[in-house]
């Protein structure tokens, strides 16, 4: 008997590094004949080299490593079990394919004969089974499906268990698959969260079916999940158009990022099924994202919120990639110390999240050249793999040759189009949360300034006055202003939050002005509250694609209770789009002054 020599740390080191090499490089058969001179020291003939470029050679190498390894006079058990793992995990990325793969599952599948026809309970039974089953060793599989199909077994192992079987492309991997997900009691969220992302390598219809079926069982934070893993094939989306069309789920599960996802998916019957639910979608910012911020700010200071729901809401929509106080997924900044520094600054990464994206936080389109479609921040990007960080926190690894297209996308991974998403009371929610400077359950817990009430403020700065305009005038702005510039007052004549305005001169109005879509088959109002200065008065013209519609003199003769109001009927453009421009023009020039209290737009 020879005498027993262990591997040493360093040549164990060489082994596993090698092996996390996708393609074997020019010193690995070096480096096996150095880890060779172990059993070359007792005596036992070393593994011949073979030399060249070709697959065989590179088998031949990784094989004599692999006996060195495993066999119990030169290498032990923890480092065996790397190796294997290492070996698996590349096979499962197909870092490791074809005609490497080819040469080397056959050789592979001699050298864990031994294994595999031994216990379960051999500590290196259930690596030599991961791995083997990656070439649907029939042994192997039996015993990987059992591991993932056990609520015994660890949630590690059951996920490792998973990932061969995907990589095997194992048939009757669906049937648990269903069980799994529908089952909450029997497993964690979080480890069918990692189901969910497991599957989506699997390129069969029958994924679709099987998520669909199990869509209801999920908790509120996995459902995105799920539906951003039914966007990533066109088969999957049609079955989820499907569903959606037969009212099994709603429309607004899908978001902007997603329909602009399956409009590039180059499937012709799934661009045209997105076209015929949600039109065409811009594939850049939407400049008209300040309308929206200002009718979710007046939205949210109208009726407070209960920042304990606001937990709820977070983890089902921004945990998905934001972490705050310790819960939530780290894709995007963790919102616990960035980004919430004042109300204001919430609204505007909230609902127009691509206004700013930080150079960190570009993301990536990824089509791979079986069909599928990631959106992703790269993490790591060279000749072997593609390694992005997606929605839910996770890591997806892709083999850089089975890469198609690699796209930087103009926007922002969180999408546009929250306050469609969303209910007004789960809007409320989420902001009483996001603008509290500590966790809900801190009795010191304070709401940001502005808040409630809007901070008085004036600006000259043309770039401030549509977010001025915004407190009382969604989606008005204007381009020039005389006195004092646009300013929000605390209060006028009895109303909170008035902005005021003055003409640039005698001669020449301060405009405000909105182009408005009138929606068709309603009845559409523009409805103004105005206000003049108590020492002076000032004339307010309507325009409609420049044609005047109403005029009316704005002074203490007209007003009530210091307040005028008129409506504009916009009814007769439904289904137009509209110029709307209201004038502060002066009359005696003599504190000329507008307070303009709300310019509100109603269609019912």
């Amino acid at each position: 008997m020879p005498a027993k020599h262990l591997l040493s740390p360093v040549a164990v080191a060489i082994a596993i590094t090698a092996l996390a090499c996708t393609a074997i490089p020019p010193w690995f058969a070096t480096a096996r004949t150095a880890l060779a001179a172990t059993q070359a020291e007792s005596g036992d003939a070393a593994p011949p080299a073979d030399s060249g470029d070709s697959p065989g050679a590179d088998a031949d190498a990784l094989v004599g490593l692999l006996e060195l390894v495993l066999d119990p006079d030169t290498g032990d058990v923890d480092s065996a079990g790397q190796c294997l793992s290492v070996l698996a995990q590349k096979i499962q990325s197909r870092e490791l394919a074809g005609e490497q793969l080819a040469a080397l599952a056959p050789r592979l599948d001699k050298l864990l004969a031994g294994v595999l026809s031994g216990k379960p309970d051999d500590p290196l039974y259930g690596d030599a089974a991961l791995l083997a089953s990656t070439w649907k060793n029939p042994a192997a599989l039996a015993a990987v499906r059992g591991v993932f199909a056990s609520a015994k077994s660890s949630e590690d192992r059951r996920v490792a268990a998973l990932n061969a079987l995907v990589a095997a492309g194992d048939g009757g991997l669906l049937s648990v698959v269903r069980r799994v997900l529908s089952d909450a009691k029997g497993n964690s969220a979080t480890f069918r969260a990692a189901v969910l992302q497991t599957i989506g390598r699997l390129d069969e219809p029958a994924v679709a079916d099987a998520v669909l079926e199990s869509y209801s069982h999920l908790e509120a934070e996995l459902q995105p999940k799920a539906i951003e893993l039914l966007t990533q094939r066109a088969a999957w989306a049609k079955s989820l158009l499907a569903a959606i069309a037969a009212g099994r789920l709603p429309a607004s599960a899908i978001n902007t990022n997603q329909i602009r996802q399956l409009l590039a998916s180059g499937d012709k019957e799934l661009v045209a099924a997105v076209k015929a639910k949600w039109g065409s979608i811009r594939e850049d910012r939407d400049p008209r994202r300040d309308l929206v911020i200002a009718e979710m700010r007046r939205l949210i200071r109208r009726t407070p919120g209960d920042p304990h729901k606001g937990v709820e809401v977070f983890n089902r929509v921004c945990g998905q990639c934001h972490r705050l106080y310790g819960q939530g997924a780290d894709v995007g900044p963790d919102l616990t110390a960035n980004g919430r520094s004042s109300f204001e600054q919430i609204l505007s990464n909230v609902f127009d999240p691509s206004l700013v994206i930080g150079a960190a936080y570009q993301a990536v389109n990824v089509r791979t050249l079986d069909g599928r479609v990631l959106t992703g921040l790269p993490v790591e990007d060279n000749d072997q793999r593609l390694v992005l960080k997606v929605q839910g926190g996770k890591t997806e690894l892709l083999a850089r040759d089975d890469v198609d297209e690699v796209q930087q996308s103009k926007l922002s991974m969180m999408p546009e189009g929250l306050e469609t998403q969303l209910k007004p009371d789960e809007i409320r929610d989420l902001f009483a949360l996001l603008t509290l400077d500590r966790p809900p359950s801190d009795p010191e817990a304070k709401q940001l300034p502005g808040v409630r009430e809007p901070l008085p403020r004036a600006s000259t700065d043309p770039t401030q006055f549509a977010s001025i305009l915004g407190e009382v005038a969604p989606g008005f702005t204007t381009d020039a202003v005389g006195e004092g510039g646009v300013a929000l007052l605390a209060e006028h004549a009895g109303r909170k939050a008035v902005v005021r305005t003055h003409p640039v001169s005698r001669e020449k109005s301060c405009t405000l002005a909105r182009t408005i879509d009138v929606p068709a088959g309603k009845k559409t109002q523009l409805e103004i509250d105005v206000s003049h200065d108590p020492r002076g008065d000032w004339r307010l013209a309507v325009r409609v694609n420049g044609q005047q519609t109403q005029a009316a003199d704005v002074s203490s003769k007209s007003c009530r209770n210091g307040w005028q109001s008129l409506s504009v009927d916009l009814t007769p453009f439904a289904g137009q789009t509209v110029t709307v421009e209201l004038d502060n023009a002066a009359t005696a020039w003599n504190y000329e002054f507008a307070y303009w209290g709300r310019v509100d737009l109603m269609s019912e």
